[in-house]
């Protein structure tokens, strides 16, 4: 897919945009949100010409323009080595937003998908039949990159491959991978994605903590394991409402695994645990919900405490979340 926007174009009106969002209230300066990240949120700005039918991703968390010029260089390679691997994914441009007095931002424009190739449709309206392959072929994709890393053990990289995160052609052809913010690539001196950058959304205090237990890494190491990611493919079955579905796509994920995954995962060093159970997915769908649920939690009150003091809280969050 080609570049969607002259990135000067989408800098003048996003700079526009930037000035009057209160991220409290997107409505307020004209924004639909249409998904929440950690430290994202996906809008769409329909009443501006020049960005109608455009998905834009704001990400958040950077302390300086240095830090943004990074993440973007780190994007940048994430997207082409995807694309060496023939990881299809959705036609991604990146802009920078400074705005005087507030810390930089980052806006990652894709194309409006249709609704009804987006993933989470697939998950809720595809017959039995349709959720399986569409199982099997996001597990393919992500086995590409599963292959390459055994391959270089110091320099891997992974994908969030989880349904909500692709759109189905209807041709049958790999799906692409729309959800591509955050670089999943992990060297031999840890994972390359600043992980300040996701510790900025909490409490300095509560920020010390995390960094302490490493727990963004942790989080982000669950990717790199065949096993645990086809399970994190799972447990968003329960975050979407569509547990009753697991079964089917718990028969697709096991056949992944015995074969051809099995293979690559002895030569990653994951060693194999026998098929995957229901009551497997749901302690790690409970595991995860938990975990994403007190950060949900530590992030208000970061926007509370800054709201008290009149202060600036640069995250867009969402309201109750059902887990």
């Amino acid at each position: 897919m080609t570049d969607v926007i002259d990135p000067a174009v989408a800098l003048s009106v996003l700079e526009d945009f930037e000035q009057r969002l209160d991220p409290a209230h997107p409505e307020a300066a004209g924004a639909n949100v249409l998904a929440y990240g950690e430290i994202s949120a996906a809008l769409t700005l329909e009443q501006v010409p020049a960005l109608r039918g455009l998905v834009l991703k704001r990400m958040s968390g950077f302390a300086d323009l240095a830090s943004a010029a990074n993440y973007r260089t780190l994007l940048t390679e994430y997207l082409s080595r995807l694309r060496e691997l023939e990881i299809a994914t959705v036609s991604t441009s990146a802009v920078t937003v400074a705005v005087p007095g507030r810390r930089p931002c980052v806006y990652l424009l894709q194309p409006l998908m249709p609704a009804d190739t987006l993933g989470n449709r697939v998950l809720h309206e595809a017959s039995d039949e349709a959720l399986s392959t569409a199982v099997s072929q996001v597990l393919d994709q992500s086995l590409k990159a599963f292959v390459a890393n055994a391959a270089a053990p110091t320099d891997q990289l992974s994908i969030d491959a989880q349904l909500s995160n692709w759109t189905f052609r209807p041709d049958g052809a790999p799906p692409w991978l729309i959800d591509v913010g955050t670089p999943f690539i992990r060297r031999r001196d840890g994972h390359a994605f600043d992980q300040e950058i996701l510790l900025a959304a909490v409490p300095p205090g509560i920020r010390s903590y995390y960094r302490r237990k490493g727990t963004a890494s942790a989080y982000m190491d669950d990717y790199f394991d065949p096993r645990l990611l086809a399970m994190d493919i799972l447990g968003n079955f329960e975050k979407e409402g569509a547990a009753q579905r697991i079964p089917v796509a718990l028969t697709a994920a096991n056949a992944w695994l015995a074969d051809p995954a099995k293979q690559v995962q002895q030569q990653l060093g994951s060693p194999s645990e026998g098929p995957i159970t229901e009551a497997q997915v749901a302690e790690y769908y409970k595991q995860d919900a938990a975990t994403l649920e007190l950060f949900l939690r530590v992030r208000r009150i970061d926007r509370a405490v800054r709201k008290a003091f009149r202060r600036r809280y640069d995250f867009i969050l969402p309201g109750p979340v059902h887990r």
